[in-house]
């Protein structure tokens, strides 16, 4: 436990020396909040569109990015190497790195799931709980490609390149039946903010799910097959 309290508190520390991660959390907000009551939208088009756009890009690149540029920081500068040695375990350190970011997720959602017009208390809830799900799947994966990336710089361009896959994939499959079936798989294209049936939502949770399980089982592997190589 301790061992987590540092780490969180580490990179707590980091991340508001970082302006340009604070200004991410207003930055996207922001967008949507102007396109959404400023922008005429077709009848057939839902008010929530521009939220839920910009909310997809939050998770799906902002927290893809921000994951992966922090653990190649650690490895680039030794530290995480050193942290292993000390028998700090890959769920510890994840753990401390994730809480910090799941906070920070969870502030930029509440504005997000606060703005979508017509949703009741409980739907904003359901909103934003999906997105949180979303924002740990997107840590985890961030995670991966940090273990992957030579260095810094390297992780930056791998993580937005995936993180633009992601973020902007769900967008291009609301248009194109053949990309939408490719990205249903994904949890990306499963945030719910489409209020339909139950059973349509439990599928949206279930394939939630079983992309952080994944990303977690693969995360842990490379942690314990990179780490030390750092």
């Amino acid at each position: 436990m301790q061992s987590i309290i540092a780490i969180f508190i580490k990179q707590v520390q980091d991340i508001l020396k970082n302006k340009g991660v604070l200004l991410q959390a207003i930055t996207f907000p922001a967008l949507a909040f102007v396109l959404t009551n400023f922008v005429e939208l077709p009848h057939d088009i839902p008010d929530s569109m521009f939220i839920s756009l910009f909310a997809i890009m939050f998770v799906g690149l902002v927290m893809i990015s921000n994951s992966a540029t922090i653990i190649a920081e650690d490895r680039e500068r030794k530290s995480l190497r050193f942290l292993m040695m000390a028998g700090v375990k890959s769920h510890q350190y994840l753990m401390g790195i994730g809480g910090v970011l799941l906070i920070f997720a969870l502030a930029v959602g509440a504005l997000f799931a606060a703005m979508m017009p017509g949703f009741s208390f409980m739907e904003r809830l359901i909103f934003l709980g999906s997105l949180m799900l979303g924002a740990i799947a997107s840590i985890l994966l961030g995670a991966i490609i940090g273990m992957f990336a030579k260095n810094e710089q390297s992780s930056i361009s791998l993580s937005m390149t995936v993180g633009m896959l992601m973020g902007f994939g769900p967008m291009v499959a609301a248009f194109n039946e053949t990309t939408g079936r490719i990205f249903s798989i994904f949890y990306t294209m499963n945030f719910i903010y489409h209020f339909g049936e139950y059973s349509n939502m439990t599928r949206s949770l279930g394939i939630i799910l079983t992309n952080i399980a994944v990303l977690a089982v693969v995360f842990a592997w490379v942690y314990r097959k990179r780490g030390l190589r750092s």
